[in-house]
């Protein structure tokens, strides 16, 4: 198996940690490059910024040597007057001024340096106002000069510092003893690239187990200044704190890890309580709950759904195997009285035709009630699955009242029960599945005339209660137990003074069925020995009247 496959099956609580570690590990190396490059530039900076100001200070000492003791303050041009400049440069077309020396007596006197080709000139405007300029003779300020970079080179010590002056030709002016580590180097190898645009360029050399930051300055004249500075103590102090750094993230890391680990625990925690109770579940427990502890709010929602499921589920398996005894019960009873009539006719040897007749007639009827059992089955649940397949139309809500009152008055007459109908005058549409609802009103007046004795009275009432229709169908019956009202709706289910009328317990359910599918309601209020009274809560269409 793959590396790739072993990581694909670790357990999500070694996933979480190796992620916690991976995360502190790109993270630290992340930080670690950053600080690296970080100290080095800043380093690389500071040093550069160093060798250009001993750069600024040689060739200062190169092309003027001690004469600017003498020549007061070094100002920038900007400081300088503009007339004053303007003079010289009038004067003196196509000179670039390198210094301005500023002594202030009782005014102020200039002193500018300025090279013009390769040659460095001395200039300034007399008190009388006349112009002075003065060539000056760069190379007899070598011996100085080189005296001046020896001593420099004492200073830091021949190891750490080294300088070259080298004509534009390549050969050398100036030098300084060479590092040990750099006696055999030509000169040339420490010259940058020769480039028009750059005055001062850096390069790295390394040699052996040194390393020199070179600087490059190209003179006013056309001489080159290298000045070489070993900066191996630095790159090892460097080192050293990168070792350090690195140390100090790899336990950053390693902690990461182990507390990624503990927080994988803290997670996980509540998820292999729920996998456990799952797999009880998939054994067939449905009695498994997970009580919540101190998990965070989407572990608590978790398990609360899977108890909720869990619940659900159970009662579902126990009305399941509550109707499966109901539909066997209920079908096996006329499968019973077919089989007896049929094996009376069968023994009755005289086989007259009226015993025969009667007997397929038996047969027929307990055949309709079957199928008709098995219908209002299947119609419940086709309406509870698919409660938008209802073929609704706007329809008089008074009329079909009128038409369930007209058609149940024969039967009403017939068991000597007083059957009364009470509507406002105005007329409501509704908008509904029409035969649906004639088969709710008709179910509830049915279920009404079963339980009403003889002498009794039944009431199909409509009432505007301003934002909803109330059908009211009221019964001075036998009434319904507390206990039992809150099952009446359930499949099969028949109370304890239902079980001499006959019925298959399905009306009710199938009322309920079809009011959730209009998503209209339909509540109960019941007295046992007083009657029972269904409120059937219908939203209201824009009434019309007649």
């Amino acid at each position: 198996m793959s590396l790739n496959n072993h990581f694909f099956h670790l357990s999500l609580k070694s996933k979480v940690a190796l992620s916690y570690v991976l995360l502190f590990f790109l993270s630290s190396c992340f930080l670690f490059a950053a600080v690296i490059l970080l100290i080095w530039g800043l380093f690389v900076k500071t040093n550069d910024k160093s060798l250009l100001q001993m750069a600024g200070d040689i060739q200062k000492e190169y092309l003027i040597g001690r004469r600017f003791d003498r020549h007061g303050e070094l100002i920038p041009a900007r400081d300088c007057d503009p007339e004053y400049l303007n003079r010289l440069k009038a004067k003196f077309p196509g000179i670039e001024i390198i210094y301005i020396f500023r002594m202030n007596l009782r005014k102020s006197y200039y002193t500018v340096f300025a090279c013009h080709g390769n040659a460095f000139y001395e200039l300034r405007i007399e008190p009388d106002g006349n112009l002075f300029s003065r060539k000056i003779p760069i190379e007899s300020n070598l011996p100085r000069f080189r005296q001046y970079l020896n001593q420099k080179t004492a200073e830091a010590g021949t190891k750490n510092l080294f300088f070259h002056l080298i004509a534009p030709d390549g050969k050398s002016v100036v030098s300084t003893d060479m590092p040990p580590s750099l006696k055999n180097v030509p000169e040339k190898t420490f010259l940058a690239p020769p480039s028009a645009d750059e005055t001062v360029s850096f390069l790295d050399f390394k040699t052996g187990d040194a390393f020199f930051r070179i600087l490059n300055l190209k003179l006013p004249d056309g001489n080159r200044l290298v000045i070489g500075q070993n900066i191996s103590t630095m790159r090892e102090r460097l080192r050293v704190l990168s070792t350090w750094v690195l140390a100090i993230l790899l336990f950053f890391g390693v902690a990461g890890g182990i507390i990624g680990w503990f927080v994988a625990r803290h997670f996980i925690r509540g998820i292999e309580r729920v996998t456990r109770a799952v797999d009880m579940t998939c054994n067939g427990d449905y009695s498994q709950r997970i009580d919540s502890l101190d998990e965070d709010a989407e572990i608590k929602h978790l398990m609360s759904r899977f108890n909720e499921l869990n619940q659900r589920t159970s009662t579902l398996m126990h009305e399941l195997r509550t109707i499966s005894d109901n539909v066997a019960h209920d079908l096996r009873t006329p499968l019973t009285r077919m089989m007896g009539t049929l094996e009376i006719a069968l023994s009755d040897r005289e086989k007259n035709m009226d015993s025969l007749v009667d007997a397929c007639a038996s047969v027929s009827d307990e055949c309709y009630r079957m199928k008709e059992l098995i219908n209002t089955i299947l119609e419940i649940s086709r309406t509870n699955a698919f409660p938008d397949s209802l073929n609704k139309t706007e329809f008089d809500l008074n009329e079909l009242l009128a038409e369930a009152h007209e058609l149940m008055l024969p039967f009403a007459e017939k068991k000597n029960i007083e059957f009364l109908l009470k509507m406002p005058e105005t007329h409501f549409h509704i908008v509904a599945d029409k035969m649906k609802t004639q088969r709710t009103v008709s179910n509830l007046l049915d279920n009404a005339f079963k339980f009403t004795p003889a002498s009794g009275k039944v009431e199909l009432i409509m009432e505007d209660t301003g934002n909803s229709l109330h059908v009211i169908v009221r019964d001075t019956g036998c009434g319904i137990s507390f206990e039992n009202q809150e099952h009446v709706f359930e499949r099969f289910f028949r109370a304890d003074s239902s079980r001499n009328p006959s019925g298959n317990g399905l009306g009710l359910s199938f009322v309920k069925s079809i009011t959730k599918a209009h998503f209209w309601n339909i509540t109960l209020e019941s007295c046992p020995g007083r009657g029972t009274t269904f409120i059937l809560q219908i939203p209201k269409h824009s009434p019309s009247k007649d």
